[in-house]
């Protein structure tokens, strides 16, 4: 932290003798949703890719993603606002996507969830186009492509 950063970060109090001292301010704690957005970043990015294919995210698709975020979270989502906040902010290319699902076959269990909520995330809004088979698709080959490159090291 800078020198402005660390004069910001300071506020003032009552010393013992009735005099404003300065003392450090505590360092803000992360926040369930920012701990549950962590938890979950690889997932969502992949999701939110998916939900994008079709260049707008429904509200049944966004449903989706919320859902997998309460079921992956342990503690829950609890400012849904917040985390489509989130998630609306996002925009992930095709190498990121790859990355995340580099870094998410490590956890079998969780790669399982993504790619059923995906499926999931396609079947929400009832219509299934073209760019949406093909997103599927390219994440599927991705995750092939993990999996392979995992087992052999």
């Amino acid at each position: 932290m800078g020198f402005f950063g660390k004069l910001f970060a300071r506020k003032p109090a009552l010393n013992g003798r009735g005099a404003f001292a300065m003392r450090e301010a505590a360092e803000p704690s992360p926040s369930a949703q920012d701990k549950i957005i962590s938890d979950t970043r690889d997932g969502l990015l992949i999701l939110h890719w998916v939900a994008m294919s079709d260049d707008y995210i429904q509200k049944k698709e966004r449903d989706v993603i919320i859902e997998y975020c309460r079921e992956r979270a342990a503690a829950g989502v609890q400012d849904t606002e917040a985390m489509a906040r989130w998630v609306r902010g996002q925009h992930p290319d095709q190498e990121t996507i790859r990355d995340a699902v580099f870094r998410l076959v490590t956890d079998p269990e969780h790669a399982q969830f993504v790619r059923r909520s995906a499926q999931s995330l396609v079947r929400a809004d009832g219509v299934l186009e073209n760019r949406e088979i093909q997103t599927i698709q390219l994440m599927y080959r991705f995750f092939a492509e993990a999996e392979a490159q995992l087992s052999r090291d």
